[in-house]
């Protein structure tokens, strides 16, 4: 059997839509035999799903992905085989996650200082099992209350870079992500890098990441072309993944489309010997 892999999925605890079990399901469903979970800032989502991929025949690699930003631009750092009882990334986590609460509390202020009457505990309702808190909960829950129809209007009225309720991220720089990663036994990635200039993908790659996401779905075919030989050019390792949340239809009909065929994802569990994949 050949080994077939997506290692970019996100589950309810960030801001995907299913459960880990859920996913799993899909996975075995779409002949995945290998998945990461990599919900955004938390290992929530990967440490349920550990409990029974077994079960699933599914190997599971432990993952993440960072939120991080250069130059004002927010870049997205993934990790793989991440040690999930490394101390200094949890330390980093319940920071993150703390510093994501008080940006909620002031976005809420904001809006109720602009006459939005919007609560905590509806936004608390719209995140359930999310432990990392933002816009898209916030989001929804105006979406719910009728302030705007969709997300593209809540952005564009309240919670945009230039609107009325907008409050900046914390953020962390992409080398200190890598650093975090390296450190609790990983190796980074940079996410969906054709989102990202060629002259600033260049300068992310020197500071300190192991690989580039060459296929995803946001990549054109040029897009796939250019990061292959960059990849192979500065010895990174290519990863890739469907990048699932779940909750429209462009994500269900990603899923199981966009993997790693054997001779990709070879080259990374080498780094890994004792890792072993179902077949």
């Amino acid at each position: 059997m050949q080994l077939k892999a997506d290692l970019h999925l996100h589950t309810y605890f960030s801001d995907g839509y299913l459960s880990p079990s859920a996913i799993l399901l899909k996975a075995k469903a779409k002949g995945l035999n290998i998945i990461s979970i990599t919900d955004h800032d938390t290992l929530a989502g990967y440490l349920e799903a550990s409990s029974i991929a077994d079960s699933h025949r599914i190997t599971l690699i432990p993952g993440i992905e960072l939120s991080s930003d250069f130059n004002g631009i927010e870049v997205h750092i993934l990790g793989y085989f991440i040690d999930h009882t490394s101390g200094a990334l949890n330390s980093y986590l319940e920071d993150f996650v703390a510093e994501r609460n008080i940006r909620t509390n002031k976005i809420i202020q904001k809006l109720n200082d602009n006459g939005i009457d919007l609560t905590l505990d509806e936004v608390l309702a719209e995140a359930k099992f999310s432990h990392v808190i933002g816009r898209p909960h916030i989001a929804r829950a105006l979406i719910r209350k009728k302030v705007a129809s969709n997300f593209k209007d809540v952005f564009n009225k309240y919670l945009g870079n230039h609107s009325i309720a907008f409050e900046k991220k914390f953020f962390i720089t992409p080398a200190k992500a890598a650093e975090i990663i390296k450190d609790a036994g990983g190796i980074s990635v940079l996410a969906h890098p054709g989102n990202y200039k060629k002259e600033l993908l260049v300068e992310l790659l020197e500071h300190g990441i192991n690989g580039i996401e060459v296929f995803h779905p946001s990549h054109s075919i040029s897009d796939i072309n250019f990061l292959f030989r960059t990849a192979n050019e500065k010895g990174l390792l290519i990863t890739g993944g469907s990048d699932y949340h779940g909750g429209n239809s462009k994500d269900e009909v990603n899923f199981g489309k966009y993997y790693l065929h054997q001779n990709n994802i070879t080259p990374i569990l080498e780094y890994y010997p004792n890792f072993s994949p179902h077949i």
